[in-house]
């Protein structure tokens, strides 16, 4: 009720969120005029991405070796964020590259079920699961990790997308159409088309896996993405307070 009445209200100006979930439609459908809205991308907090804190995240800490190829994701552990996609393909992708690791940051409801489908296939070994961490260790995780994830049923415009971006790093994700002021696909990513999910994630973690020129391809053009259309919130809060 209180979503519906922030929309038919009456205003002068909305400024609404772009998270994936086509809140510019929402708009347009309630008869908002484009011009009495803006619709960005959520901004970044710079003390948290820029932070020169390391120490939850070290090789010796977790097990791996330094040549491993670190697969990440990073979410509350809901069935809709679909982290069991990515077990699937990161399993698929073992007898090709065994030196891949998996680091899944995050609780939450799914969490024994993950852990528990990791064991089925045989990758429990290969796949570490770190539990709740504090947001202002994240950008520790997504700096060592070489290919960032995100699967979500929904939409992948998330925060941690978003980090990856601006943490220069290649991502691998679904063609649903919710990511697309950020993500370029194969430019800097690789995406999944919606009816094969599972098989082009497997292949698109292979061929990043094998091919580090592509995943340094894919990184340097997440870095451009970024400087271009992510601003941080202190930005964005500038930018709109004067508009206002």
């Amino acid at each position: 009720f209180f979503y519906f009445l922030s929309v038919k209200v009456p205003a002068s100006y909305t400024f609404m969120g772009n998270d994936g979930t086509y809140g510019d439609k929402v708009l347009d459908w309630f008869g908002v005029e484009k011009k009495k809205y803006s619709f960005r991308i959520n901004g970044y907090d710079k003390k948290i991405i820029f932070n020169k804190n390391n120490s939850d995240i070290n090789i010796d800490q977790y097990g791996l070796l330094p040549e491993d190829i670190i697969l990440l994701s990073v979410s509350r552990l809901e069935y809709w964020k679909r982290v069991d996609r990515i077990i699937y393909a990161f399993a698929s992708s073992q007898k090709v590259c065994p030196n891949l690791k998996y680091i899944i940051v995050g609780g939450g409801p799914e969490f024994e079920r993950l852990k528990a489908l990791s064991a089925l296939l045989g990758v429990e070994k290969k796949i570490i699961f770190t539990n709740r961490k504090p947001h202002s260790f994240v950008s520790s995780f997504i700096k060592r990790a070489d290919i960032f994830a995100s699967c979500y049923e929904h939409s992948n415009m998330a925060n941690p997308v978003i980090e990856s971006c601006l943490c220069g790093k290649p991502i691998i994700s679904i063609n649903d159409g919710t990511t697309k002021d950020i993500l370029i696909d194969n430019y800097n990513c690789l995406l999944a088309d919606k009816n094969n999910i599972i098989a082009d994630l497997t292949s698109n973690l292979i061929k990043l896996s094998l091919d580090e020129n592509l995943r340094k391809n894919l990184a340097s053009n997440s870095l451009k993405v970024a400087k271009e259309k992510i601003m941080s919130w202190d930005e964005r809060m500038k930018l709109e307070e004067n508009e206002i």
